[in-house]
């Protein structure tokens, strides 16, 4: 006997942000690419931004990374984040 398995549909499509600037140069024009495209989801390539450093945040980098005030990160800090490392925002009507 075989049984259905139900499948669960698509909730979301996502985009990974490609490594770039250390500084943060790109993160706008990143966002702002992200958000064109119509994803829901959007993955911050955190790991390559030397965030932390032997399981410890590195306040100074992560004050940096809030003072980028270019294009999409105003729209990334009203993001939810999630502990999973993305940011879900809801889509423009």
């Amino acid at each position: 006997m075989q049984m259905h398995i139900p499948v669960s549909p698509v909730r979301a499509v996502g985009y990974s942000l490609r490594e770039g600037s250390p500084e943060f140069d790109d993160l706008g024009a990143g966002l702002d690419e992200a958000e064109a495209l119509g994803v829901d989801v959007v993955e911050l390539p955190v790991y390559a931004w030397h965030l932390m450093v032997e399981g410890r945040l590195l306040e100074n980098r992560v004050k940096d990374l809030q003072r980028r005030p270019q294009g999409g990160l105003h729209r990334a800090r009203d993001a939810r984040h999630q502990p999973d490392g993305h940011s879900r925002a809801p889509r423009p009507a």
